[in-house]
């Protein structure tokens, strides 16, 4: 079993690339056919170097693989925000998310998607602030409810993800894979992004971070 929680990062181009689309199952041409050009080729990139990730943890072809059913040996999760995606992979249950910077009616959202602890949090802060702390409860809160196997975003407001603590937190929240509380650490996207991974508090497994496509040291994996 994959004790370490891996995490890949990478980055799709704004043009299909045929050796991409090739890799793709039925129910993701159809999905890459209703999407704009561009947002379809950042759809396949991201779809296809999963593909071919996952290929090498499960010694399988990529254009084989179902990534509809997470599960043993193998959980996974992924996550893209524009051209950027990560794709966190390990033997437990875990969620993924990562969020590209952007103009958000902070105000306006705060009510729907964050606690009361949350909200106070804010506005004990300076308004420059506001997004990256913003940004912080969102991503957590993706990444908790992946991995919880939430039914939906409707309890985003009893969920504490203490956006004034950087690295690592543990949040409630109890969903359909059993464990109620996880650890989320934060994860180093680059400038202008914010990504988080949830994983079972009391699995103590390192993170893992690598970038897409390999490099020769990561040749082996």
């Amino acid at each position: 079993m994959l004790t370490q929680v891996h995490v890949w990062q990478g980055t799709a181009t704004r043009h299909t690339a045929y050796a991409d689309w090739a890799l793709l199952s039925k129910e993701e041409h159809a999905r890459w056919r209703r999407l704009p050009p561009v947002a379809g080729a950042y759809y396949a990139g991201a779809h296809a170097a999963v593909r071919r990730i996952l290929g090498r943890y499960l010694c399988a072809p990529p254009v084989s693989l179902r990534m509809d059913s997470p599960g043993h040996p193998l959980w996974f999760s992924l996550s893209h925000s524009g051209p950027h995606w990560i794709f966190a992979i390990s033997g437990y249950p875990l969620g993924a998310d990562i969020e590209q910077e952007r103009p958000v009616d902070i105000e306006a959202l705060q009510e729907l998607a964050l606690s009361g602890t949350e909200r106070r949090t804010l506005a004990q802060h300076d308004k420059a602030e506001h997004s990256e702390l913003f940004f912080r409860c969102w991503t957590r809160k993706e990444a908790v409810y992946k991995a919880a196997g939430a039914a939906c975003f409707s309890g985003l407001t009893n969920v504490d993800t203490y956006p004034e603590r950087g690295g690592e937190v543990v949040v409630h929240c109890p969903g359909r894979t059993g464990a109620r509380q996880w650890r989320v650490r934060t994860v180093d996207a680059g400038e202008g992004r914010y990504a988080a991974v949830a994983s079972p508090a009391d699995v103590p497994g390192e993170l893992v971070h690598h970038t897409w496509p390999i490099r020769i040291a990561e040749a082996a994996l």
